[in-house]
Formats: structure tokens, sequence, C-alpha cells
């Protein structure tokens, strides 16, 4: 028994069927995972490299080279890149795709492991798999308050947060640790003659406590253990020194100033322009950012003492929403100063998905209007009803593979929506056309129309099928984003299928019953005389002026496929000679910025400040500016939320602009204002001005140069950054290759011994007196808490101190340094970075929005050449978004080949023909007509997307062909001549193809004709398919009929060359069998 068959002969089995799908449906729509993006596993590792004091050179050859070469012997590595800067350095390891991350990162850690000479003051390496992390939304405390009195304020927020399921990764930002610091006055050390050195033995000393073990006795067993001094700045002012023989004794009070401080770290924090700490909140894993964001608003109101920011139902619930609330409101302790929540990204998830929502719903009005003016009332409602419970159905299939409710999965729904309806369009109407016969009844018209066109229903959704198969063998981040799209269309054809074949015929027979028993009366009777009035007035008319201009095409076929090659030729010309412009992801705008600045190494933190404030009063100014929020002397990286190494030169501008639609003026028009209003920013080493949409990022050019010979390097990046400076709209063009920051080098004389000194005393009091001696490290207030012995800041912050510093021997005596060492003052390398274990300098450039960085790297080629002739020894390659077009173009032409055979191979079986599959492929490239022609109408550049419609498109062109070549073969079979059979196919299929190519392109119309910021990223995406669509109808009515014949007439022709006479039939042509 049939799937028809069984669903119009067991209506119940077909209904229950179709409430499991939709009550599940339902539920998983509202429990599916939002994201913006599909997650992409990043499949890499990062190494942590500590060496406090080593400079860069000396970390690079001690401890980078060497991990790098210890990697380099795991097999799943694809690239090494390596960041070395002051007394750390990130080693990130990429492995190859498919690469199981764990095992990696294992086996990463077992080959570091191995290594025995590295040196004995680094610090334990880390090894950290890269997990993606999306910034969700920041909650700050600011107000003019004591830094501790702010900590503790802004501790107890993280702990409620944390305390909330869900919630994510908190990432606090802006405070310092906690830290006691022994001040010595270098003075009395030689007063005294005490090394600095022999000050931190003491402390160390005194403060140990040591479990001595166990008294196992009668009375029972009582632990030993040996108590130091306590963890007090007044306690350890009291620890001994050295006594002297006279009975007195020299106490660290004696020598130094003791604080219980903050650690000296040159960050702080500001929001509004007033001192602050945040918290930043990090979607992990399988969390949810909207319901993370709704949370921490939510958390904040209670704490404010506002009210409940949620809806009435999550109060009786008491979902995730309302516990926040009720943490936040039960909170006993007042807040020490103003708390805001603040660059909110999940509003773009929330505001997308809506948005894609509301054009689903929108579509879905128009498709039933347009089945309701071309079908019968009774079918366009079970129509409509079959494609709600696809819809459902996929919904229900995405929960239990795990796939999350994103940008390109609602995308995926909303381009199925047409592609549902076109199933249940074939089938629906085939049946309704059988029910006009009045020797079949109703449940034998449901079964035997279904069944006729069973297989070619299943061959258009195969084919549509393995028309988006390529997306998921794409390489690259494209490819991983991207992934998610085909697994939603699969899910829904599949849904759709057995929706169309068995629950369909069951709602039929109900429908040719309720037509059948008709009494012309109510609203059905009403629908049933405008179908008698439209089907005679109206699609009459039309199939007649079908068949006439088909007949007219077939007799000038060669004409009729003459003119549409030449339109095909004049729209791709368009694309080439750069009428319709192409861009690999278009500028968009955002509602969120961040600028990295950097100043030259060693620029003092009021420097720093001076120059970031100034860009902060600037965006400050703004009208559109909401918030801004600044941080000085540490950045964090926004893609994986790990803090960057803290200096005094970096700085982090963040400002949220107001909502898109209640502004004027773009992001980028806003950055330009800001950066006109700075001022000059010449003293600035690099500025970067990021917009974060959530989406991907990057800088519009990118190039990575890598080499041994680190000054042929340099040389190749002068060059490259004169060729980009050569092309109009091309800006910010800077380098990471940061200049060498100032040193002193102190190399000790021979001399020295005599006097009992060497290099590691020497080192070790020099490294006293500027970075301090870890004396002791304890635990309190949930932080490692130090207690440094250091100089006095006068001292420690004066080169001229350093210089004329005193140098106390073994035996007490105190000798200038610069006595018995040579002092110079030299230049290093404030961060080195490696790819691949070679010097690397990557080169980024932005460019405006009226010019395309993918047309400025391939106008670059000739000069990109000549200049890698001229630099042997250095690889210049392409990086950031042209790796990843490259990436994608390069699987995509393989990967959509195999899916033109897969396709060949689906429509060679059900044709029984070698050769009509040929003549139903030709559709594919002159949908490409419609495709340049929408996007030069609109005004939209063709994009990434555009081409991945094209391919989502070609599934969906085969479809009509099909079963329109399907019926000529029927026609055919039951002997009619070739033109006859091509006209009359065309004739008794038109209704069908028209509707669901206008149900296709009315279900993504209300997208395609959006004007809001949020659709413009799907909109080529929407315009390819839709228009395509369209112009591939008209040709596949009207020029396929036309190639048919001209396949037949090059059959006759190789017949009559072969045999040397014509064929006396045509018997052996396209319609009778394999050919």
């Amino acid at each position: 028994m049939s799937l028809p068959s069984f669903g119009a002969r067991h209506p119940v089995p077909a209904n229950l069927l179709m409430m499991v799908l939709i009550v599940g449906g339902i539920w998983s729509g509202l429990s599916l995972r939002r994201e913006f993006f599909p997650e992409i596993d990043p499949e890499a590792a990062r190494v942590e490299l500590l060496y406090p004091g080593a400079t860069p050179k000396e970390l690079e050859e001690s401890m980078a080279r060497k991990v790098e070469d210890a990697i380099g012997t795991v097999n799943e590595v694809r690239r090494i890149e390596t960041t070395v800067m002051e007394g750390t350095g990130v080693v990130v390891v990429k492995f190859e795709e498919g690469t199981d991350v764990e095992e990696g990162v294992a086996d990463v850690e077992r080959a570091i492991e191995r290594l025995q000479d590295l040196p004995d003051e680094s610090e334990k390496i880390r090894v950290l798999e890269f997990e993606p992390n999306l910034p969700v939304v920041i909650v700050t405390l600011f107000g003019e308050v004591d830094e501790r009195v702010l900590k503790r304020g802004l501790r107890r927020i993280a702990d409620d947060l944390e305390s909330l399921s869900g919630m994510g990764s908190l990432q606090i930002s802006g405070l310092r640790e906690y830290e006691i610091q022994v001040e010595v006055d270098p003075d009395r050390l030689i007063e005294y003659g005490i090394p600095i050195t022999e000050v931190a033995d003491a402390v160390r000393a005194w403060m140990l406590e040591l479990p001595s073990g166990t008294v196992r006795s009668r009375g029972g067993n009582i632990s030993i253990r040996t108590m130091g001094v306590e963890e007090r700045a007044d306690a350890i002012g009291d620890i001994v020194v050295r006594a002297l023989p006279d009975g007195q004794s020299i106490r660290v009070q004696d020598l130094a100033l003791l604080s219980d401080g903050f650690v000296d770290r040159p960050v702080e924090e500001r929001f509004e322009g007033r001192p602050a700490g945040s918290i930043t909140i990090y979607k992990t894993g399988r969390q949810d950012a909207v319901r993370i964001a709704s949370m921490a608003y939510a958390y904040v109101a209670g704490r404010n003492g506002e009210p409940f920011p949620g809806s009435i139902w999550s109060s009786w619930l008491g979902d995730a929403q309302w516990e926040a609330y009720q943490v936040g409101l039960d909170c006993p302790e007042p807040l020490p100063a103003e708390l805001v929540v603040h660059n909110d990204l999940s509003r773009f998830i929330q505001g997308r998905l809506e948005l894609l929502s509301r054009n689903a719903f929108q579509g879905a009005i128009l498709v039933f209007m347009a089945l309701l003016l071309v079908l019968n009332l009774r079918v366009a409602f079970w129509v409509m009803i079959g494609l709600f419970t696809a819809i459902c159905g996929t919904l229900l299939v995405m929960n239990a593979l795990g796939v999350t409710l994103n940008l390109l999965t609602m995308f995926g729904l909303l381009v199925t929506l047409g592609m549902l309806t076109d199933d249940a369009i074939v089938v629906a109407e085939n049946i309704a056309a059988r029910g006009s016969l009045e020797d079949e009844s109703s449940v034998d018209s449901a079964t035997r129309g279904g069944e006729q066109v069973f297989w070619p229903v299943v061959g258009t959704v195969l084919t549509t099928i393995v028309a988006f198969l390529p997306l998921i063998f794409l390489k690259g981040n494209m490819g991983k984003l991207l992934g998610a799209l085909p697994t939603v269309v699969f899910c829904a054809l599949l849904i759709s299928l057995v929706e169309s074949m068995l629950i369909l015929p069951s709602h039929m027979v109900h429908a040719l019953e309720g037509i059948r028993r008709g009494t012309g009366r109510g609203i059905f009777g009403f629908a049933d005389r405008f179908a008698e009035w439209r089907d005679e007035h109206v699609v009459a008319r039309v199939v007649r002026a079908y068949g006439r201009l088909a007949t007219f095409s077939v007799r000038f076929r060669w004409i009729a496929t003459s003119i549409a090659i030449a339109v095909l030729t004049s729209s791709l010309g368009m694309v080439f000679g750069g009428r319709v412009e192409f861009v690999f992801l278009p500028v968009d705008d955002a509602e969120n910025v961040v600028v990295d600045l950097r100043m030259p190494a060693g620029t003092e933190l009021e420097s720093t400040r001076a120059v970031a404030r100034r860009i902060e009063d600037a965006a400050r100014a703004q009208s559109e500016v909401v918030y801004t929020s600044l941080t000085i002397g540490q950045s964090f990286d926004i893609n994986t939320g790990l803090a960057n190494p803290a200096a005094t030169s970096v700085a982090q501008i963040f400002f949220e602009l107001s909502p898109i639609e209640d502004r004027d003026r773009p992001s980028p028009e806003v950055i330009d204002a800001v950066r006109l209003a700075a001022g000059d920013l010449s003293e600035v080493e690099r500025v970067s001005w990021r917009e974060i949409d959530g989406g991907p990022g990057g800088a519009a050019i990118t190039f990575e140069v890598t080499g041994q010979d680190a000054e042929r390097v340099n040389t190749a990046v002068v060059g490259l950054e004169s060729i980009l400076e050569g092309y109009e709209g091309v800006y910010d063009i800077s380098n990471d290759d940061e200049p060498g920051q100032r040193e002193l080098r102190i190399s000790l004389i021979s001399s020295a011994a005599a006097l009992g000194i060497d290099v590691r005393e020497v080192a070790n009091q020099v490294r006293g007196a500027v970075h301090g001696l870890e004396a002791h490290v304890y635990s309190a207030d949930r932080e490692d808490i130090d207690v440094r012995v250091v100089f006095d800041e006068e001292s420690r912050r004066s080169v001229g101190g350093i210089e004329d510093m005193w140098v106390v021997a073994r035996d007490g005596r105190a000798i200038p340094l610069e006595e018995i060492a040579i002092i110079k003052e030299a230049e290093a390398s404030s961060a080195i970075r490696r790819i691949d274990r070679e010097r690397a300098v990557t080169i980024t450039a932005e460019v405006d929005a009226f010019t395309s960085p993918e047309s400025v790297v391939a106008a670059m080629a000739p000069d990109l050449e000549a200049l890698r002739a001229s630099s042997p020894g250095v690889n210049i390659d392409t990086g950031g978004r042209q790796q990843d077009v490259y990436d994608a173009f390069s699987s995509l032409p393989v990967a959509m080949g195999a899916a033109s055979i897969m396709i060949y191979v689906i429509l060679a079986w059900l044709f029984g023909s070698y050769l009509q599959p040929f003549a139903v492929m030709l559709a594919i490239p002159f949908s490409l007509i419609g495709v340049v022609w929408g996007h030069w109408l609109l005004g939209y550049q063709l994009t990434f997307l555009s081409l991945i419609g094209v391919v989502a498109l070609a599934g969906v062109v085969v479809n009509n062909s099909l079963i329109l070549v399907q019926f000529f073969n029927l026609n055919r079979a039951a002997g009619m001549p070739l033109e006859q059979a091509l006209v009359e196919a065309g004739k008794r299929r038109l209704r069908p193809i028209v509707l669901t190519t206008t149900t296709t392109i009315l279900g993504l119309t209300p997208l395609m004709l959006e004007q809001s910021f949020q659709a413009r990223f799907l909109v080529p995406m929407a315009i390819s398919i839709t228009w395509g669509l369209a112009s591939a109808t008209v040709l596949t009515l009207l020029l396929l009929p036309a190639i048919l014949v001209i396949v037949d007439d090059v059959v006759a022709a190789i017949h009559w060359l072969w045999f040397g006479a014509s064929r006396s039939s045509r018997r052996t042509g396209l319609g009778s069998g394999p050919s």
C-alpha cells in the first residue's frame, strides 16, 4: 500500500501524526535556543606563556620557539600563531578541520610537558581549549567611590549573577587585585648594608606556615603546625630582618613603608567619565543569549528597586527572569554606586529573529492569498494547514537534532516557506484535477492523484536537497557558519514529503467530497462559483495565450534560444564589468563600537589617558551615543573574552549607539564624526574602530607577511603598505609590528667577582628594585594576595634612580651599580609575532562605503606579484576576510560540480533518458539573469550570500522543469507529436508551475522589500532566489520546450550523419526512452 493510499483510506493515524507534529513543533519553537549566528567551533587551543620580567626577545628564544617546535610534532596542527610581549606570550594552535579538539588539546599538553629546558623563573605553561564566546551584555557599577568599596560591590553582583542557572561566564574588568606592598627605602638599605633580597628572604621565612605532622598519643591524634607571622601589614613590619651584635634588631618597618592596597598595575576603568568596574557576560556552549540578557536586566532592575521589566507571565510562572529579579530585589546590601546594563548584543538576536518571524508571517499571508486566487477554497485551506504542519514538524526535528534558532536557520525556514507549499500544491492540484472525473470516488481520486505525482515530487525533494549539499562542504569559517542552513532545508523538505504524501491525501478526500456535494450557499458556495468563473474567464485565457507563445517559441526555437543566451551574456557582463559589484560581506550598521588604542611602547599612563579621554569625549559629544566606557592600561579580546597583557600604552573605549531605527546616521558616519572630533591622533601608534554586531568581523583587508629574515619582512611590509596607499577609499592602513621600546641593558664587568658579586645577585637586586620580589602569597577574599618587596615609588619610577642604585655585596658593602656594570640604553622589541615558526607582520586596512575590498585586492594582484618577486624568502598571503573568500570559493566549485552530477543522476532515473536531464539543467544558468538584474534594480551589491542563494535556487529551478518534462513524456507515450506534446504539457502544468513559483516569491517578498537594517544582511540571498526563480520560470515555460526540440534536432542530425538517412519517425527521440 502506497503512502497516498494509506493516508486517504486511514485518516485517523494521519490526523494523529499531524497533531503530534503541530504540538511538538509549537513546544520546540518556544524552547529552541536562540543565537545570532550558528555557533562556530574555532577548533583551536590557546597556550599561555608566563616569564615575569623577561623581554620579548628573551621569551621568544627561551620559551616560544621551544613550545612551537614541540607543538609542531602534533599531527593535527594546521597553523601556529604566536604573540610574545614583555613577560608574557600566547601561542594559538589551530587544528585541521574535523579534529577532535579535546584530543588535540591533550596532544599539545603532552608535547609541551616533555620540554625540560625551560627557564626556572618561568611559570607553568597553561593549555586552554578555545571556546566560542559571544559577549552578550555588560553590567557596570560606577561612581565616585573608593576602589575597595567598588570592588566589594561588584564582587557581590558577580556572586549573585553566578548563582543564576544558565547565566554564562563572567569577565570582571577595571579592578585591581589586592597586594601588600613593602616599599623599601634604598638609602636605608645602603645605611644598614642590607640587600633587598635579604628583606624578601626574611619576610618569606617569617611568614612561612608549615604543617609538621601528627602526634599519635593515647589521648588521640594531635596535628602539629608551625605558624608564621600574621598576614597583615603591621605584623609584617615587626619582622626582624637582621639581629645586630649589640642585641638590637633591624625590622622591616625600619627599612620600608608597608601598605595594604592594590597591585601596582596601571589599569583603570571609567563609565560616563566616572570610576567604574564592569562585568561582561559571555554566552558559552549551549546557553541562550536572549535569556542571559533578560536575566541581567531583571537582576539590575531588582537591585535598583525598579519594576519588573519582564512580562506578567514570567512573574506568574516564576521563570529564570523572575528569579533573577527576586535575587536582585532580596539582596540585603545597598548599592555603593550606580548600576546599569549596556552594550546589549542580544538585541540584535531578538530584533532580527522577530523581523524574520514577522516576514515569515507576512509571507504566509501572501501565499494563502495567492492560493485563494488560483485554487479552490477547500484545497487552499488544506494546503495551508499542510504548510503549518510541515513548519511545526521542522521545528520539532531541529530541536531533536540540537539545531538552534538563529539568523540563518530562520532564513532557511523562510526559504522553505515556498518550497513546502510547492509539494502540497503539486499533490493537491493533481488530486483536485482527478476529482473532476465522475467515475472515481474521492478516496480513489486522492490515492491515484497522489500516486501519479509521487515520484516526481520525490525527485523534486531530492534535487532540492542535493542543490543545498554544497553548503555542507564549504571550508573555512563561512562553511561552519552556513552549515546549519542545509540542515534546516533537509528537515523541512523531508517533513513536507511525509505531509504531502500521507497527511494531505487524507484531507483532500474531505475537500473533494465537499466540492461534489456543494450546495452553492455560504462562503464555500461563493468560493466554488468564483473558482468556476476564474477557470473559465481567466485561467483558460491565460493558458490559451501561453499555448500560442509556446508554439511560437518552439517554431522559432533557434532565435528564442539565441535571444536568451544574449541576455544571459549581457547579464554576466554587468557583473564582470563592475556595473553590479561583488563584495564578500557588505558594510552594515551596528549599535556597539569598540575602539582599541595603542600608543608607542613605553608611553606613560597619563599620556595614554589623555588621548583615550579625548576619543571618549568626542564620542559623548555625539547625540547618537548613549553610553561610553573607557578602560586604560588593558584591553580584552571581544571574540574570546580573554584579557590581553596589561600595558600603560593601551586603552579600550566602548560606546553604545541608540537603536538604528531611532537615528538618522549609520554607525560608519558616527564613527567618522568621532574621529573628526577627536582631532589629530598622529601620536597614536595604532587605533582600530570596530563595529560589533555579533556576526563575522575583522578588517576589510588583511595581509600576512612572514619570513625568517626580519629585515626582509619589514621591507616587504613597507612596500605592501605603499601599494595600499595608492588606492582611493582605503584608509587606516596599519600593521602590528610595534616599534621597539627603550631598554636599559646591564652588563656586569669581570672585576665584580672580586667583590663577591655575580650576575645572579645583581639581577635579583635590580629585579627587586623595579619589579619587586614576591616574598609570600596567601589566599584571602577569594583571591591570591602577594606580599611584594620593592623599592619605593620615587626610586622605581625613575630611570636615573635605577642607574644610580647601589648593589649590596654579601659582606654588607654597598657598591654603586655603575662601578661594577656597564649600563647602556638600547631599543628592544615590544612585541614579536610569529606564524608557523616564522616572524610575521599582519597588515590591515579599512575601506569606505563606496569601495569593495575584494575589488581592491583583485586590482593589487600585479603589484603583489612584483613585490613577491623582489622579496625572496618572504611569504605574502591574504588573511582575514580575503582568506575566508578563498576558503569558501576553493571548495564551492567542486561541491557544485558534485551536486550537478547527482541532480543529473536523479533526473536521468526519473526520465529514463540520458539527454533530457541536460535540457532541464540548462535552466539553472539562465536563472542568473534574474539574479543579476534583481540586484541592479534594487540597488544591492552581490555578496557571498547572493551566491548561496544561487546554489539554493538550482534545486527550485529544476523542480519546475522536472514535472513539466514528466508530463511531456506521458504525452509522448500516449502518441502525441513532439511539439504538440511539449505545448500541451506546458499548458497542463502552467497553473502549478506559476503557483509554486509565486508562492516561493511571495514567501520571500516581505524580507526582500524590508528596509530595516536588521534585514539587509539577508536581502541579497532573498533577491537571488526570488528574481532568479522568476526569470527561470519564464524561461522554463517558454525556452525549455524550444531546447527540447533543439536537442531532438541534434539527435536527428547525428542520426542522419551516422546512418546516412533521416529518421522515418520520432520514436528514437527524447520522449520514447533512453537516448
